[in-house]
């Protein structure tokens, strides 16, 4: 039993962090938190999974 509760403590903080502290920055950066530098940006492929892509770039 004494190593579960040295291990309780550990587990609460990283639901702690997962579940209240990372969405709560995510909200206050906003499109910030999606940023990736210009040279970091060519490297991926762009995947447009909902769509709407072409119709923001062909908007006139």
């Amino acid at each position: 039993m004494g190593r579960k509760s040295r291990e309780a403590p550990g587990r609460a903080d990283a639901t702690v962090v997962r579940l209240l502290l990372v969405p709560a920055v995510m909200t206050l950066l906003g499109a910030r938190a999606w940023w990736t530098p210009r040279r970091l940006d060519r490297i991926p492929p762009h995947i447009d999974a909902e769509g709407w892509g072409n119709a923001r770039r062909q908007a006139p």
